[in-house]
């Protein structure tokens, strides 16, 4: 092999090898901005929370029978507002007391059926939904758990799809916490009918 030959055959490896270091470098930009786009999406995307909450109810009467009810509730926990949620449960949530009114059951099984979009939820806030009582969805017949599909996009258009898992088994010994506010309420509504019920003379 001659000299010139070798030259060029050097020449050519060369050239190949700095096509694949250029390819790499290439496909090792392409990557990190794909992960800074991503890493900027997740710190900026909307983050839907799905889960039930136990609430006492309170009442005037400091000596009233307890009574609890089970809330599902919807969070929006990101930093940007979450738009066209579609909601859909798995079985559709079921409410055996009757003291809960149908439109409050036909309304929460309507959202959750996936047919009544939620258009927007801001950053921090909640909708709280009533499901039953608590003595109702922590029976031995009642549904165990349920499976909340949630379909939704942030203000740029990007779709999320993510799944909840709502059980009860858990709650069943756990405390439920009386509101606040509404604690105070009530304790003055009862100092009020003492004052009108024992006025002084």
């Amino acid at each position: 092999m001659s000299a010139e030959t070798s030259w060029d055959l050097a020449s050519a490896i060369g050239s190949v090898a700095g096509g694949f270091a250029a390819l790499a470098a290439l496909l090792v930009a392409w990557y990190q901005l794909r992960s800074f786009v991503r890493s900027n999406r997740d710190a900026t995307r909307p983050y839907l929370a799905i889960d039930v909450v136990f609430e006492r109810q309170s009442s005037v009467d400091p000596k009233a029978e307890f009574r609890a009810l089970a809330y599902v509730v919807v969070r929006n926990d990101g930093p940007s507002a979450a738009r066209d949620i579609v909601l859909q449960s798995e079985p559709p949530f079921e409410t055996k007391s009757t003291d809960v009114t149908e439109g409050a059951v036909s309304g929460l099984r309507k959202l959750f059926s996936g047919s009544r979009p939620i258009p927007n939820l801001n950053p921090g806030r909640e909708l709280k939904y009533i499901l039953d009582e608590a003595r109702m969805v922590l029976r031995d017949d009642a549904v165990a758990s349920y499976e909340v599909s949630a379909i939704y996009s942030d203000p740029s258009g990007h779709k999320y799809h993510e799944t909840s898992v709502i059980a009860f088994e858990a709650w069943e010994w756990s405390a439920a916490d009386e509101d606040p506010l509404t604690r105070i309420s009530k304790d003055l509504q009862g100092v009020a009918r003492a004052i009108r019920e024992h006025p002084r003379s």
